[in-house]
């Protein structure tokens, strides 16, 4: 028995095709809602789930240890696994049936890693931007070890474990439709990915944002959009960190800026 956990805020539009996948192989379903206006929760309980309803935060700021312990007090098995999905992610089969098979209550592993194909303005392409991951999804809440950090929820163990990614076995994961949905939700996410972050990863961060060049879309029939996109959430991040180390500086400069031309040019 496997219990399900999606995060959702306004997805009256995405849900009932998530509910009609999970109904068919989850336990309980548990709908973590950061206070939807539009027909979620409604939703949500005419597919029997369990709700909990969260504050409202951006994208990638969730307090996921919160979560956990929410999660902890409704559950009404001794298996102490979930899965966590989006609302737009379908699982195989096959990749069901292995993390049945693994998250048990005998189960010694704090978290597994999932295979995550991301498809991303329309294409899946192997080796490129958004292209695959692995994440730890599958969750054991009695020894995971939460790090609450975007991007970065658990820790990762001698203890995890982690499941191989084949055509019948991993999680599609729908992303970047266009323009517009990758500015509103990675805006959130760059905020969100530089808290309790050092200088040192301004230059992770270009480093990735250079991972791909111009040649290797020309070479490997890449959507342009794609590599555009990766250059620019990365130099998004590095730039928002450097303006956090360095914002007050500049505010200062410019104070002393405006101080100056009122006095040089207005006698003030």
């Amino acid at each position: 028995m496997l219990d399900l956990v999606i995060l959702t805020y306004n997805e009256e539009h995405r849900l009932p095709s998530a509910l009609e996948v999970a109904k068919k192989w989850a336990n309980d379903i548990f709908i973590v809602d950061k206070g939807s206006t539009d027909a979620t929760l409604e939703i949500a309980k005419s597919y029997g789930c369990k709700v909990i309803s969260i504050p409202f935060s951006k994208q990638g700021h969730e307090n996921t240890a919160e979560i956990n312990l929410e999660i902890k007090k409704l559950k009404n098995t001794d298996n102490p696994w979930f899965l966590g999905l989006t609302p737009g992610e379908v699982p195989t089969k096959g990749f069901i049936d292995i993390a049945k098979s693994l998250a048990t209550p005998e189960s010694t592993h704090d978290v597994i890693l999932v295979p995550v194909r991301i498809h991303s303005f329309g294409r899946f392409m192997p080796g490129g931007p958004w292209s695959f991951s692995s994440q730890p999804r599958l969750i054991n809440l009695n020894t995971a070890m939460v790090k609450n950090l975007c991007h970065d929820s658990y820790c990762i163990t001698e203890r995890s474990i982690q499941i191989t990614d084949s055509e019948d076995s991993h999680i599609f994961h729908p992303t970047h439709v266009n323009f517009d949905s990758f500015i509103r939700s990675h805006v959130d996410y760059a905020l969100a990915e530089t808290n309790n972050q050092t200088l040192d990863m301004v230059g992770s961060f270009v480093q990735q944002a250079e991972q791909y060049n111009f040649g290797f879309v020309m070479h490997s029939g890449a959507d342009m959009r794609q590599f555009l996109a990766w250059k620019v959430y990365n130099y998004m991040v590095a730039l928002k960190r450097l303006d956090d180390l360095q914002l007050p500086e500049t505010e200062k400069y410019y104070l002393d800026m405006r101080n100056k031309y009122k006095k040089s040019e207005w006698q003030i």
